[in-house]
């Protein structure tokens, strides 16, 4: 049991001196680069890819472990917090989606049923 906690502890300042620091390197990349949203998420995934290869490199370490960490990590931020990934979008996937609350939604479609009703009149 000690040897868990002692575990747990140690994953605990893991994971906070990680996050602080992919804070603190999204703060320095939006800076130089705040005019860019793509230059900006290729310096990001390129900083991770770096760190991720130097890691690998040292072979204790291996693609499968870092996903199995990743896996987990993502199933227990979404058991804390099922909205955590909601504000994570891609605008590239989002040029053709269109957001309409009830009302918008109902004016649209009875204008698509009065096309319609006009084109029967034909």
């Amino acid at each position: 049991m000690a040897a868990l906690k002692k575990d747990n502890a140690k994953l605990e300042q893991a994971f906070s001196e990680i996050i602080q620091a992919f804070i603190a390197l999204e703060e320095q990349l939006e800076k130089k680069y705040s005019d860019d949203d793509e230059a900006y998420s290729s310096a990001m995934v390129e900083t991770i890819e770096s760190v991720l290869d130097s890691i690998l490199e040292e072979g204790d370490i291996t693609t499968t472990n870092i996903a199995q960490m990743l896996a987990v990590f993502t199933e227990a931020l979404e058991e804390i917090d099922p909205n955590a990934f909601e504000d994570l979008v891609n605008d590239d996937d989002d040029d053709d989606d269109y957001d309409l609350d009830d009302e918008e939604l109902e004016e649209y479609n009875e204008d698509d049923d009065d096309e319609d009703d006009d084109e029967d009149d034909r």
